[in-house]
């Protein structure tokens, strides 16, 4: 399968990824509008989804939502509310075109690029567990962050 990515080599994602902290700001009554100014954006800016921001950017400014919020674990309740349709073409090639977990996350590591650019995922098998790792590169600073994770041996078949 090949890759489709965004270029350049500073770390970029596209804005459709905002859209889930702009409502949680909006629900809790916070001035949205004046965080996204804080980080450079704007309402205008993220009405298009596949408008280019920077990841430094998005990341500072979903950290700083927690903090307005009050809610320390915001990433964690907006990651599980996600509808992959709020991911254009990849959500749905991701949704639509996967019989099984490790099908799914093998395509999703693929079509990830499309939407943030420096990024580099791999899908592992150990023993029974499926390992999934997330590392995004930069320039400067060297790697700013690596997570990994693990799914249940039953659900990756």
């Amino acid at each position: 399968m090949k890759k489709v990515t965004l270029n350049g080599s500073f770390p970029m994602i596209r804005a459709a990824v905002m859209g889930p902290v702009v409502r949680a700001l909006d629900a809790s009554g916070a001035n949205c509008d004046a965080l996204l100014d804080e980080f450079g954006m704007s309402r205008k800016l993220l009405s298009n989804p596949y408008e280019t921001l920077s990841l430094t950017r998005y990341v500072a400014a979903f950290e700083r939502a927690g903090e307005v919020i009050g809610e320390s674990s915001l990433g964690l309740r907006l990651g599980s509310e996600l509808q992959l349709t709020e991911l254009g073409p990849a959500g749905l090639v991701f949704l639509l075109s996967s019989s099984t977990l490790n099908a799914a996350m093998r395509k999703f590591s693929v079509v990830l690029a499309s939407w943030q650019n420096t990024t580099m995922c791999e899908l592992l098998r150990d023993d029974e567990w499926l390992i999934w790792t997330y590392q995004i590169s930069v320039r400067k600073s060297g790697r700013v962050g690596r997570m990994r994770s693990t799914a249940c041996p039953r659900c990756v078949t």
